[in-house]
């Protein structure tokens, strides 16, 4: 079997998020092309969150923390597009990162910390952080850990005061911004909200 293992131009409307060890290697893994247009798999949501990233003054954040590392698609598109972002995963699984390497193209792109997120961002130093993304699930429900107005205060005081977003997947809609409402939170102030296409990404900026 053939595997794709072109790497894309800025000008191409694709991403390569997982570029191959080896050109032709599936079990390394192949350059898996992210059209903006497709809706399959994950391809889809990872696509809409990048492009939102580059487009954010051609990456501006800084500093960034991911929860949710799954096999490691989201943190290696970022790394690729936004190079210049120090960007920390978090994930509870210790062996994501294992089955990642040995299929998905895993390189250690990022720093990578196996703990509880919410123990993460209580942890955190204030004030660190103007990216926050939780891409946070089991199967098809958000866990209560990441959803509950003890993490979001901590999310909260993590984050800067400004020039900061604050990124959710919201599993195309099944989470919505009254979630956070009714949890008490406001996670920035004076914060604009948006939706990414087809409410695949709940988007709260702070310029």
């Amino acid at each position: 079997m053939k595997c794709h293992t072109e790497l894309h131009s800025d000008s191409d409307p694709r991403a390569c998020v997982s570029p191959a060890a080896q050109p032709g290697d599936c079990t390394a893994c192949p350059c898996m092309p992210v059209n903006l247009l497709s809706l399959f798999g994950t391809n889809f949501y990872i696509a809409s969150m990048c492009g939102r990233l580059r487009n954010a003054d051609r990456c501006k954040f800084r500093k960034a923390v991911l929860v949710g590392f799954g096999i490691g698609p989201l943190p290696t598109c970022i790394h690729d597009l936004c190079p210049e972002t120090d960007l920390v995963v978090v994930d509870v699984d210790p062996g994501a990162a294992q089955l990642a390497e040995r299929f998905f193209g895993w390189r250690n792109q990022s720093r990578l910390v196996v703990r509880d997120a919410a123990a993460f961002f209580k942890a955190a130093q204030p004030e660190v952080f103007d990216l926050v993304i939780v891409d946070c699930f089991d199967r098809i429900v958000i866990p209560t850990a990441c959803n509950n107005p003890s993490f979001f205060a901590d999310v909260k005081r993590s984050m800067k005061q400004s020039q900061t977003l604050f990124a959710m997947n919201t599993l195309e809609g099944q989470w919505t911004q009254q979630n956070m409402t009714e949890n008490g939170v406001d996670i920035l102030r004076n914060s604009q909200t948006q939706r990414s296409w087809l409410n695949q990404w709940l988007l709260l900026e702070n310029k």
